[in-house]
């Protein structure tokens, strides 16, 4: 079979292209530090690493729900850390005042020392968040939860759970709905000041010392319970962290060009290319005198 000048262009020309888009090819993945360029490259592998990406980018969502959980958690154990210390003072000053000893003079400091404690007890069942939410306000957090009504401290949100998601149909609650315990922690206090300006040791000893502990022991067992979650939030936090480190390194696998191999490969091409060019060159510059010889 005679092959005929256009014949021998056409597989010159193919051939150029051919090594000239293989060179190409391992310029592009040196370039861009990724084995696939487009999708179809590498279908099935494709595929695989847009299911991994998807599953990393919602344990990356998971993992920011635990953070603000951790903000939450953690700005509700200094409050209540707070009206804890607050309690334990006031039972240290019922004792002071149960004292039948002391006189009335002293048992009137003691109350105001209360009152400033009672004001600072309303400002951290009142406290705020990072995003200005009230923590301890239930669902209902964009307005002060406990008002001031004379000698009583109310509780005018709700009940609400705050849950964030932290993993495929799974939630968690992040607040503490104080409701009774700040109102009745206040009314302990308020009792111990009414008894200290009444000058009342008999009931201060009988009554507001074993209050101050019961409403302390309360607020220690609140602390415990966002103790447990934080500690499910860190747990959870490791696990995800554990997973993402596992489908950072498989997306890696996948995606990212073996530098060795590519050098190598992309100075195979380009030898392979440069002679495609040569042999083209050469058969391209033979004339009609060539083939009559």
């Amino acid at each position: 079979m005679r092959i005929t000048t256009g014949q021998l262009f056409e597989s010159n020309r193919r051939n150029v292209q051919a090594n000239f888009a293989e060179m190409a090819k391992w310029q592009a993945q040196l370039a861009s530090g990724k084995r696939m360029q487009i999708l179809s490259d590498d279908a099935p592998q494709s595929a695989l690493l847009l299911r991994q990406k998807g599953i990393r980018s919602a344990i990356e969502q998971y993992d920011r729900n635990l953070r603000n959980a951790t903000g939450y958690l953690g700005q509700s154990e200094v409050a209540l850390t707070e009206i804890q210390s607050i309690l334990n003072k006031g039972y240290e000053i019922a004792i002071q005042g149960a004292t039948s000893s002391l006189d009335q003079a002293a048992r009137l400091s003691l109350a105001d020392q209360v009152t400033q404690m009672q004001q600072r007890m309303k400002d951290l069942a009142n406290a705020r968040g990072n995003e200005g939410q009230y923590l301890f306000g239930g669902m209902s957090n964009t307005s002060a939860p406990y008002l001031l009504s004379g000698s009583t401290l109310t509780y005018v949100g709700d009940t609400g759970d705050i849950r964030v998601e932290t993993s495929p149909g799974q939630t968690m609650k992040v607040n503490i709905t104080g409701g009774e315990d700040f109102t009745n922690a206040y009314a302990a206090l308020e009792s111990l000041k009414s008894n200290l300006i009444g000058g009342q040791p008999g009931v201060i000893s009988g009554t507001n010392v074993g209050e101050l502990q019961t409403q302390s022991a309360r607020f220690s067992q609140l602390r415990a319970e966002v103790g447990v979650a934080m500690q499910q939030v860190n747990s959870q936090k490791s696990g995800n962290q554990r997973r993402m480190d596992e489908l950072t390194e498989g997306i890696s696998n996948i995606e990212d060009v073996d530098v060795t191999v590519a050098v190598t490969e992309l100075s195979r091409a380009q030898t392979a290319y440069q002679a495609a060019l040569a042999v083209s060159a050469n058969g391209f510059s033979l004339s009609l005198m060539d083939y009559l010889r």
